[in-house]
């Protein structure tokens, strides 16, 4: 059974005569919001603003924030508006005692250190709302586990330029994500990375003049709210005014009948300030002009869809119809409704200009698999029907029809293919100015990432292109010569077998 929340009050007292440093009046505050949010709701969300705090005042937070699932706490909120002055493995260690209560995480503005962001990224949260507004991230390397995140704030991390292809994985809930005023500027990648998000239904690369989050900006949606519904958003404020005295009354009796903490604070007059402003029901931060907005009437509101802070990807072209073809699940996108004319409309333009692999191959192959075809004469392995099978062999009498599928089956392995000229492979290989004239090259048989190649000065090297080092190099032997053919070895794959042609 939960204990009551004014409980954890008690506790926290304790836990701050037990460090010997003096009880956080903001903290006091948000405990105070949340009995009174209890009584009158029936449910209460604890918040902490990492903005008021100090190092001092950590030890005995995270004491009571370990124990928090006691008490009759619905959820935590751990915000942050500024640059907080917190140590900042004090704050991870914050959001780690919380664990499962936690619900939003705000910590906009905070130059987090790489080790910071490489423990936070790797270790997960359990939060619902994760909010990274304007921090230093130059890589996107969340692995660890985000399994209740539904919603991702990502806007003005300029140092952001692309997204890694496992970077969503462990964030199946992700419905809202937002990256305005980032460097992200590659639509392919980007499709490659966000395809992983299937419950993804909200999503802005620059918003709207006039919202605040993903959602569906007010001027396009002709549903909008009757003013009673918006009325529910929030509570009766006066009647938790009336009690705010009271119940400062009543906890600061308390504070300054303890001579424990008169001796630490060296004065009697301890102050205590609750404001209960600012108390949502829902937990929303939704201001007046949104409300305002919401009532007004929409062909006039229609007028002012303006949007800013875009990301370099919004001016590549057919961004909006490349990103709605490539994700069917979305909504939202940069607070526009994505409704059915528009999916219509974004489909026929990316199969007018863009396509899902090159040379208008359909499924993707694997390179070792096209080379076998082609060693052997035979069609395309994943036409099952006799229609394509027919189609497979009309189009393999081109002479073209190899090397398509080699550079459709290379393309469709990896969302950003690695593509290094022989002049740069060629400066780890040979000294001075020279550079490696290749001849001839054949994909290994089996990896489809080495590949060897024979020069006009008789050299034999393999390269693995995909990282773009060299994998071995057989240099010039005698005489001068060239590599009239080479092959791999099917019987013996680590093996390349090559044939000479001397010159005079």
């Amino acid at each position: 059974m939960s204990l009551d929340i004014s409980s954890i009050v008690s506790r926290y007292l304790n836990s701050c005569k037990l460090y010997e440093v003096l009880p956080n009046t903001a903290v006091l505050s948000q405990l105070y919001k949340a009995s009174m949010q209890e009584k009158v709701q029936k449910r209460s969300t604890l918040v902490v603003p990492l903005d008021e705090l100090e190092d001092d005042d950590m030890l005995p937070l995270v004491d009571i924030l370990l124990n928090v699932h006691l008490f009759n706490v619905d959820a935590v909120d751990i915000l942050s508006t500024s640059k907080a002055v917190v140590n900042q493995e004090s704050i991870v260690s914050l959001m780690r005692a919380v664990n499962s209560t936690l619900r939003i995480v705000d910590l906009q503005d905070t130059l987090f250190r790489k080790d910071i962001l490489w423990d936070l990224f790797q270790g997960g949260l359990n939060c619902q709302l994760l909010k990274l507004r304007s921090t230093e991230i130059q890589k996107l390397n969340m692995i660890g586990s985000f399994m209740q995140l539904h919603t991702l704030n990502l806007d003005f991390c300029s140092s952001l330029t692309g997204l890694e292809k496992d970077c969503f994985t462990c964030m199946p809930k992700l419905m809202c994500l937002s990256m305005c005023g980032t460097r992200i500027a590659d639509l392919w990648t980007t499709r490659e990375a966000l395809s992983r998000l299937h419950s993804l239904t909200e999503l802005r690369f620059q918003n709207c003049i006039c919202c605040k989050d993903t959602g569906p900006c007010l001027a396009s949606s002709n549903g909008a709210d009757s003013p009673a519904s918006v009325g529910k958003l929030f509570i009766n404020q006066d009647s938790l005014n009336d009690s705010a005295d009271r119940v400062s009354n009543h906890f600061g009796g308390i504070l300054s009948s303890d001579p424990s903490f008169v001796a630490i604070s060296g004065r009697a007059d301890f102050q205590l300030e609750v404001s209960f402003g600012d108390l949502h029901v829902e937990g929303r931060d939704d201001c007046p002009e949104y409300i305002n907005l919401k009532l007004r009437d929409t062909s006039v509101v229609s007028k002012m869809y303006l949007t800013c802070h875009p990301s370099p990807i919004c001016y590549e072209k057919h961004y909006r119809e490349y990103l709605i073809a490539s994700l069917p699940h979305l909504r939202v996108l940069d607070n526009f409704p994505v409704k059915k004319l528009d999916r219509e409309m974004a489909n026929t333009v990316f199969s007018q200009y863009y396509e899902y692999l090159p040379y208008k191959r359909r499924q993707k192959e694997n390179v070792a698999s096209v080379l076998h075809m082609r060693e052997t004469g035979r069609g395309n392995a994943y036409h099952n029907k006799s229609s394509r099978i027919k189609e497979a062999v009309s189009c393999r009498k081109s002479p073209h029809f190899y090397s398509r599928s080699l550079c459709a089956a290379k393309l469709g392995s990896s969302a950003s293919p690695s593509l290094h000229t022989m002049s740069n492979i060629s400066n780890n290989i040979k000294e001075g100015s020279e550079s490696l004239r290749p001849r001839q090259f054949e994909y290994h048989p089996t990896n489809p990432s080495l590949m060897a190649f024979g020069t006009l000065d008789g050299e034999v090297v393999v390269v693995n292109h995909d990282a773009g080092n060299v994998f071995s190099y057989i240099p010039l032997f005698g005489v001068t010569n060239s590599i009239l053919g080479l092959c791999w070895l099917n019987k013996n794959p680590s093996k390349v077998c090559y044939f000479l042609s001397y010159c005079d």
